[in-house]
């Protein structure tokens, strides 16, 4: 538990968590095995978990409008994904495939829900973690934004 509780330290969610807080996260964690070559989830699907890579590597997969497979990026011990559909409801907008052996925790985002709604100020230091994300994703698109428009408007 301890192990899981040291993962979930690092992910943005839980930033601002106790290692009570952390330890009541890491009780509903689920431990998977995945073989290389195995999908985790498929682009489309409807999602019910986030999960927390303990050891191995995955690739995050798009599909394009060719019908193609796009590698979009690799991910490895002690990172995260998943996490946006617990947010707003959506289905999974990538696929994710193990590109060698992963031993990977997953939280069931009906769990997950069921632990924040116990404990307001959990709740609450979550979903500020949330909005810190979110603004710094903005204002990181924002820039990128403006760089694209200003080569744009020099061409």
């Amino acid at each position: 538990m301890k192990a899981i509780a040291d993962l979930l330290k690092k992910i943005y969610l839980f930033r601002g968590f106790s290692e009570t807080q952390l330890e009541a996260i890491a009780r509903v964690a689920q431990k998977r095995v995945f073989n290389t070559g195995q999908r985790v989830f498929y682009e489309g699907n409807q999602a019910d978990a986030m999960y927390i890579i303990g050891v191995g590597t995955l690739k995050m997969i798009k599909s394009t409008t060719e019908g193609d497979d796009q590698e979009l990026v690799r991910l490895s011990s002690g990172s995260h994904f998943g996490e946006m559909p617990f947010l707003d409801g959506s289905p999974r907008s990538l696929t994710a495939e193990a590109v060698e052996h992963c031993e990977m925790y997953e939280i069931q985002f009906a769990k997950l829900k069921e632990v924040l709604d116990t404990n307001d100020s959990m709740a609450a230091a979550f979903y500020r973690e949330v909005a810190h994300y979110l603004a710094a994703r903005l204002r990181q698109s924002s820039e990128a934004l403006a760089v694209i428009r200003s080569h744009h408007l020099r061409s």
